[in-house]
């Protein structure tokens, strides 16, 4: 299972770890100033990890697009979703889409 981001800084070198909290700030302060101008015309196929501990709402990706939502679930949690025993299902929900 992944590390929450709190251990992070206990297993990284203190300048790996600060490289990684301004990506994450960067990340955030992206995320607070995004504002939603639209939705989309097209289908969406979101890939999901089962094992998360917080549940996401993926249906409601349907606010954003006039087409449909497909939700695909990956037996996995968030941190290793993308990891190699997992590709080769995903690739093919990809491929599905096609």
């Amino acid at each position: 299972m992944g590390l929450e981001i709190g251990k992070w800084k206990y297993l990284l070198n203190p300048e790996l770890f600060s490289k990684v909290q301004e990506s994450i700030e960067a990340n955030y302060m992206s995320f607070m100033s995004y504002e939603n101008v639209g939705v989309l015309k097209g289908n969406i196929t979101a890939i999901e990890a089962n094992q998360n501990i917080h549940k996401t709402e993926m249906n409601q990706w349907e606010l954003y697009t006039l087409g449909t939502v497909n939700r695909h679930f990956v037996d996995s949690d968030h941190y290793n979703i993308l990891a190699e025993v997992n590709l080769e299902h995903i690739f093919s929900i990809i491929n599905s889409t096609c």
